[in-house]
């Protein structure tokens, strides 16, 4: 049976019809996103922690419902003592039914909680915190204590606690600090973004008074690396 010039244009435009509606589906899918996730959420409180306060008392002065907080502290206690811990930033997220719908809870830059709410209750995790490590050399002169150098070299005190408990042994940093003495060290920085966030290991340290040039005694042949 021969068709007509007409079928055969007909079965071609149904052909192309079908592959241009199955282009689209694969091309623009349907969002699966529930009515629920697309609710937007308002930023019911946000603060700190005082140190002379307590977790409960800062969101209490906030206006947090007293059973959202202990809901709140009950997600957290596995990885939060409250009963201990100085500080700490807290944001408490609402929909717009006035129900809580997530708690984030920054105890420091690196260790950060989330309780968000889910159909079945509630679900607590941490969250993965991004940062750089740069090792940096850090060289200074006494003029007057070991602190103020440090200070002036553009450090914090947790670096000069750090390299005066490495050579405790060998120096007496109360008794033979002299002016003009010299001190090297190489250590991590650790960085989240631009912030500084803390010190990491220390890789080498040096102290030298006039000739005498002391390096810890369990490093490798005494030799520091400073490049």
């Amino acid at each position: 049976m021969r068709w007509s010039k007409g079928k055969y244009l007909l079965i071609f435009s149904g052909f192309f019809l079908a592959f241009l509606c199955s282009l689209v589906y694969f091309l623009f899918p349907r969002s699966t996103t529930t009515p629920q996730q697309r609710e937007p959420q308002v930023l019911l409180a946000e603060g700190t922690v005082k140190r002379k306060s307590t977790f409960y008392q800062s969101l209490r002065e906030k206006g947090i419902p007293t059973q959202w907080i202990k809901l709140i502290v009950s997600e957290l206690k596995p990885h939060v003592d409250f009963n201990r811990i100085k500080g700490g930033a807290y944001r408490l997220f609402t929909d717009g039914k006035g129900e809580l719908t997530r708690f984030t809870f920054e105890k420091n830059p690196l260790e950060i909680y989330q309780v968000e709410k889910v159909s079945q209750g509630y679900v607590t995790q941490r969250d993965t915190v991004s940062v750089d490590k740069y090792l940096v050399k850090i060289e200074g002169v006494i003029h007057s204590s070991l602190f103020e150098a440090m200070s002036a070299a553009g450090e914090q005190d947790d670096l000069t606690l750090s390299f005066a408990e490495i050579l405790a042994w060998e120096i007496d940093f109360y008794q033979d600090l002299g002016k003009g003495d010299r001190f090297k060290l190489v250590a991590e920085k650790i960085y989240k973004g631009d912030q500084f966030i803390q010190y990491g290991t220390i890789h080498a340290v040096e102290y030298q008074s006039g000739e005498r040039v002391t390096r810890p005694k369990t490093s490798a042949n005494g030799k520091a690396n400073y490049s």
